[in-house]
């Protein structure tokens, strides 16, 4: 064989490897974006508005439950109360008893529990962190009605009960 001719062969086979890597790594791109695609729930989001959502004034009511309301987010509406159990998650998963679907929200982002009749707030090493009153969280911290706690784009009024 000619070596003019085993330098075209080779430089179109080169050329069909570099193609079916580019295909290969496309597939494997597409089977991961199709494993998350279950993730993405069927409900409709909230659309926001064109205007910035003003919070409505919060009042303490006799006998209410200590709750969370939402101050601004990107996927709740401003001024919705969440009312807080023994134990709340959150985060992206639907598991979360409060679900935020926001790329900047861990899977399993943080959890507000009651310890001694107090409230804690705890991380779960999330990616972006979480924020009470402005300041990143790295053990439990105590939190008190007013305080503010910011978890990806949406930011919580922690609301105590009376």
């Amino acid at each position: 064989m000619a070596p003019g001719i085993v330098l075209v062969v080779g430089k179109y086979l080169l050329i069909i490897l570099i193609y079916v890597f580019v295909i290969i790594v496309f597939r494997a791109l597409m089977t991961d974006v199709a494993a998350a695609a279950p993730q993405l729930r069927q409900r409709e989001l909230p659309q926001p508005a064109n205007r910035v959502a003003q919070p409505r004034p919060i009042t303490r009511v006799a006998h209410a439950r200590p709750c969370l309301v939402v101050v601004r987010s990107t996927v709740l509406a401003a001024g919705q109360r969440l009312p807080l159990g023994d134990s709340v998650s959150i985060g992206r998963r639907p598991e979360n008893a409060i679900v935020l679907d926001d790329r900047y929200v861990s899977s399993r982002h943080a959890l507000i529990l009651v310890r001694d009749d107090r409230y804690f707030l705890q991380d779960y090493n999330s990616t972006n962190g979480t924020f009470v009153n402005g300041q990143p969280i790295s053990d439990d911290v105590e939190i008190h009605g007013g305080d503010e706690i910011a978890v990806g784009s949406t930011v919580f009024r922690f609301i105590e009960g009376s």
